[in-house]
């Protein structure tokens, strides 16, 4: 969603399922054979290539609410990986 020329609004959700999985490092949310989660952020498109990132993502873990809030600031331009291919 745009709300304007220099702002994205992303909404997502993600369900796991590890059947029993045990990874040996990593987030401990990992460890959890099964949890889904909710998340929304909004994009800032700034002057001379910044980005400035808002976001929260809220996990359901064991019948748990747990939640993270994000900030990130990103500087240059993005890129295709598959541009030749």
């Amino acid at each position: 969603m745009r709300p304007s020329k220099k702002t994205v609004v992303n909404l997502f959700s993600t369900y796991f399922k590890g059947d029993g999985l045990l990874p040996r490092e990593g987030d401990p949310l990992y460890t959890m054979d099964e949890y889904a989660q909710l998340g929304t952020n909004l994009l800032f498109h700034l002057p001379a290539g910044l980005r400035i990132e808002l976001g929260l993502v809220g996990q359901f873990v064991e019948g748990k609410f747990v939640h993270t809030e994000q900030l990130y600031l990103t500087w240059g331009k993005a890129f295709n990986l598959l541009r030749n291919l």
